[in-house]
């Protein structure tokens, strides 16, 4: 049917005539009946996708994924790797990424500023004088039109205790691109959580720009600390259309947050059992289906019947929390 898997129409089948007349002779509506009979009205009652509990599972949406403090010099190191997203991780529930919080070794941007630094930085142009450089070591603004570095170099944190801060040679990763260094990045663009992003002065507020939501202030270390200086934006988004701002990341909503970002996702496919929202293949979310638990689930248009499969509504699962794209309401094909 359509190419749609055999199980997965079933399935279909079986939603619609949970509640409905179990009579029929052939081996589907049997099957249907066998998943509990009676009438429950389950669309009725607006399924929810995966609540705050397995929101623990998620992405943590401010906690930075990826290792180590590797290559806080010039961009031709490597970036400023402890800002690397890894794996696009969905283990970081605890606020918390064991020994990730940076522990100063040698990573100092005071230090490397003079080392390695000092020559590309004076190169910039830019006027020590009138740069509101940020502290500890007063290198360079991060926020904006940044200032301090060299004119294809990025002001960058590179480390997660003090906040310090070192130029970083730029890339060419535009805004939501997957990177695994901010070196990948454009410049006054970072890497972090897998995608380049800007800087921003105020979390919790709007921030500037065309494709960009809040700001938000990361957890770096245990018990919800954060660093100073390492505040950025969230990357907005299509989740039924990731590749348009993301790139190869996936389009991720954050249904407490009402926010979509680009991260790294995984690749399990339509109706696949999943725990995190980071799981599911690119156009696809973990939700908590009501009669078959958490499983990858793909996005739709409340009201569009076209986008989903034979024997599929699009349902509106997040209510008030649901994404909006255009004029258009997001729910889960069901």
């Amino acid at each position: 049917m359509l190419g749609r898997p055999l199980h997965s129409t079933k399935r279909s089948l079986a939603r619609r005539l949970v509640g409905g007349s179990c009579l029929g002779g052939v081996a589907v509506l049997m099957w249907a009946c066998a998943q509990g009979g009676g009438p429950v009205a389950f669309e009725d009652e607006s399924p929810a996708p995966p609540t705050t509990a397995q929101g623990e599972t998620e992405p943590g949406p401010r906690l930075p994924q990826g290792g180590g403090n590797g290559g806080t010099d010039s961009g031709d190191e490597g970036g400023s790797g402890l800002l690397d997203s890894g794996g696009g991780g969905g283990s970081d529930a605890g606020g918390s990424d064991g020994g990730r919080t940076d522990s100063g070794t040698g990573s100092d941007a005071s230090a490397d500023a003079g080392a390695s630094d000092s020559g590309a930085d004076t190169g910039g142009g830019t006027d020590a004088g009138a740069c509101a450089t940020v502290p500890p070591n007063r290198l360079c603004k991060v926020v904006s039109p940044q200032c301090g570095c060299g004119a294809t170099q990025t002001c960058d944190v590179t480390n997660l205790t003090t906040g310090a801060t070192s130029c970083v040679n730029a890339g060419a990763g535009t805004l939501g691109s997957a990177c695994a260094s901010t070196n990948q990045c454009a410049k006054e663009l970072t890497c972090l959580f897998g995608a380049c992003r800007p800087y921003c002065p105020t979390a919790g507020a709007a921030c500037a720009g065309a494709n960009v939501g809040s700001c938000f202030e990361p957890e770096t270390g245990a018990g919800g600390a954060t660093t100073p200086n390492l505040k950025v934006c969230a990357v907005t988004c299509d989740p039924r259309n990731p590749a348009a701002r993301c790139g190869s990341n996936g389009c991720v909503w954050f249904s407490t947050d009402k926010e979509s970002d680009c991260r790294p996702v995984g690749t399990k496919k339509l109706y696949d059992a999943c725990a995190s929202i980071v799981e599911c293949a690119p156009g696809l979310t973990c939700a908590t289906h009501p009669l078959f638990g958490p499983e990858c689930e793909r996005w739709c248009r409340v009201g569009q019947g076209g986008d989903c499969g034979l024997l599929e509504d699009c349902i509106d699962v997040y209510g008030a929390n649901a994404p909006t794209v255009g004029a258009y309401k997001y729910g889960l094909c069901r």
